[in-house]
């Protein structure tokens, strides 16, 4: 993880938003990086009263989640590295030893 915040808002019915930066990493058998990414993903609310604050609080952290996983997901779906690199793997198992 690269980052974790929240902002606060000032009046129980002011925005609060969480943040969490991921960073994804893919390296060969030998430690030599191939693709490295980096995915942000946010939630967004009502800061809420005493009574809404923790159900709303885990409302952002669920929104957040679902956010940064389909980033990732579509980060590493999309990434061109990745493709040539599990491809060239596939070519070279199929060779053998």
């Amino acid at each position: 993880m690269v980052l974790a915040e929240q902002t606060q808002a000032m009046w129980a019915f002011g925005s609060k938003t969480l943040t969490v930066m991921l960073e994804w990493t893919l390296q060969d058998a030998h430690g030599n990086t191939v693709w490295v990414d980096t995915v942000k993903g946010e939630g967004e609310g009502n800061a809420g009263n005493i009574f809404t604050d923790g159900m709303n609080g885990r409302e952002r952290v669920k929104e957040m989640l679902e956010d940064v996983f389909r980033k990732s997901f579509q980060t590493i779906s999309s990434s061109r590295a990745i493709r040539d690199f599990t491809a060239a793997r596939q070519t070279a198992n199929a060779k053998g030893p």
